[in-house]
């Protein structure tokens, strides 16, 4: 959800169609004609795996509790890297339907051969769809049954950078949001993130650059690595609306039915916490199972509560939601 996260709690009126964004050009709809998304890549189920972009340096993070991370500023070239290598060597599955990651490592008797690298490169782009299960409220309305399905349009798009994509999603008519999602050698992460949500005849968008961004899955993945982070969510013109302490963990390796086959995924748990001080505060934990044959996320699961204090008037959301992958068309 990023819905509040990003400023979302004063609504306003106005008409209702596809959402605005200010990074990442015209919104995808699954379907669409007018869709960003490029076919005739192989599906999920046959693809492979390449090395993902060179990280980027980051901007100021805290200490982490088993290593460093870095990542990207907003905006900042992604030509420059610095990559920390968690130590142990690494681990990757793939799913029963496909095959995963083949990294070559490197020859003691031939140390010109490349190293392994630690990045799993870019998910197809298409359209994922999740069926949901979840209720999300907003205390003069009440609470609200999502829809069964959503979703999630990966695409490229103008102003984004060669190691980004962008991820569209559409929970419903009420509810859209968008994630700029960055895929460096030393994880995934969330540059930008943006949501608009209808209730009645009010609609709110809000949307933040973050910096550094958010670690979404750290690599390489290996079971107990853990790292933690500071970021500031900011606006348009460059203000800070909150800062958020960040904790990243791989919990280990969990199956996961998809499509009738059995994916050995990899569980990841990011948990954010809004720092006193701002008039964003709450929190959000979510939980993904990451496939990195597909190097997608064919589950997840997101608690969310977010509140937003001014001028005595305190408004808050809430949302609690499990989503799997149900199928992939390019």
């Amino acid at each position: 959800m990023t819905v509040l996260a990003a400023g979302v709690i004063g609504y306003k009126i106005t008409h209702k169609g596809p959402p605005s964004f200010r990074r990442g050009g015209q919104f995808a709809i699954a379907g669409a004609p007018n869709s960003t998304t490029t076919s005739g890549v192989p599906t999920p189920e046959t693809t492979a795996t390449t090395a993902a972009p060179p990280a980027a340096v980051p901007g100021s993070v805290a200490s982490s509790a088993t290593t460093g991370t870095t990542a990207r500023k907003p905006g900042q070239a992604s030509s420059t890297t610095a990559t920390t290598r968690a130590p142990g060597a690494t681990t990757t599955t793939r799913a029963a339907s496909g095959p995963g990651p083949a990294p070559t490592p490197a020859s003691p008797s031939n140390p010109s051969s490349p190293p392994a690298p630690t990045g799993l490169g870019k998910p197809d782009l298409g359209t994922y769809t999740y069926t949901v299960d979840g209720t999300e409220q907003a205390p003069f309305v009440g609470a609200r049954k999502y829809p069964n399905q959503m979703t999630t349009v990966v695409h490229a798009g103008g102003g984004v950078e060669a190691d980004q994509l962008i991820f569209d999603i559409t929970y419903s008519e009420n509810h859209a949001e968008r994630e700029i999602v960055g895929f460096r050698n030393d994880g995934i992460y969330f540059d930008f993130e943006g949501g608009s949500i209808t209730f009645g005849p009010r609609t709110e968008t809000s949307q933040a650059d973050y910096d550094p961004p958010i670690l979404q899955i750290p690599l390489p993945l290996q079971a107990g690595l853990s790292r933690t982070g500071v970021t500031q969510a900011k606006g348009a013109d460059g203000k800070m609306s909150r800062t958020e302490d960040t904790k990243t963990t791989v919990l280990g390796q969990e199956a996961v039915t998809i499509g009738g086959a059995t994916v050995n995924a990899w569980k990841v748990e990011v948990q954010r916490k809004f720092r006193p001080g701002t008039p964003d505060q709450g929190f959000r934990n979510r939980t993904y199972w990451l496939d990195p044959a597909r190097r997608i996320w064919v589950k997840f699961t997101e608690v969310f509560h977010g509140e937003r204090r001014t001028a005595g008037f305190s408004f808050t959301y809430d949302s609690n939601l499990t989503a799997v992958l149900a199928s992939f068309k390019p």
